[in-house]
């Protein structure tokens, strides 16, 4: 087996966002650091070198959310796919499938993490 590689990182910026309203809600806005779990160092070069374009789709699909889309692990765990998804087709290219819940062996970006997640 040999040992595994030690992840390597890649924290994006805070974002903080006006989720949709629910029904009937006053608005919320989202803070979030997303950290990006990718398989290699060149990798992380690929995620800083398209940065803006990763940060605006994030904030797109934040944007998107609403609260009760997030108050569930499930809820959760689906956005992070969306995100890992969405960022793979960024650096990689090739559509990915939005409800893959896995990531495919070759994929820049393995896991997705929010590290900081307030809803207020």
């Amino acid at each position: 087996g040999g040992h595994e590689a030690a992840p390597v990182i890649v924290k994006l910026d805070q974002f903080t966002v006006k989720l949709q309203p629910d029904e009937g809600r006053p608005e919320q806005y989202m803070q979030a650091v997303v950290e990006l779990d990718v398989i290699d160092n060149q990798s992380a070069e690929r995620v800083r070198s398209f940065m803006s374009k990763i940060r605006a789709n994030v904030l797109l699909l934040l944007h998107s959310k609403t609260p009760s889309d997030l108050s569930t692990a499930q809820g959760v765990e689906k956005l992070y796919a969306e995100i890992r998804n969405m960022i793979n087709q960024i650096l990689d290219g090739g559509a990915r499938p939005p409800g893959a819940m896995k990531a495919g062996p070759d994929d820049s970006v393995q896991a997705v993490y929010l590290t900081q997640f307030i809803i207020q």
